[in-house]
């Protein structure tokens, strides 16, 4: 296990908040700290959380999520600090 920051990309400002953060990253790991304002939502092109991942197994790049009503979308994830491996 090790912990990560991680943005969540493509997410709509009205749903940039800790109960969604949570909801999105919780499957994937322990959600330690989701990045936000001190009126609980962020304003930004994207979301910081902070989880702690098993790194033993595949990272995920996004996961499809409910948008509203019968409509889903696509969050990307970005990780900090983790070297891209390009293989040719």
């Amino acid at each position: 296990m090790a912990p990560f920051w991680v943005q969540i990309h493509e997410l709509p400002m009205r749903m940039q908040t800790r109960e969604i953060a949570e909801m999105i990253a919780g499957p994937f790991g322990v959600v330690e700290k989701v990045d936000m304002g001190e009126k609980g939502f962020s304003m930004g092109k994207y979301l910081w959380v902070r989880i702690t991942l098993d790194i033993t197994q595949p990272l995920s790049q996004g996961r499809a999520i409910r948008m509203g009503g019968l409509k889903t979308g696509w969050v990307d994830f970005h990780y900090k600090r983790l070297l891209r491996q390009v293989r040719s």
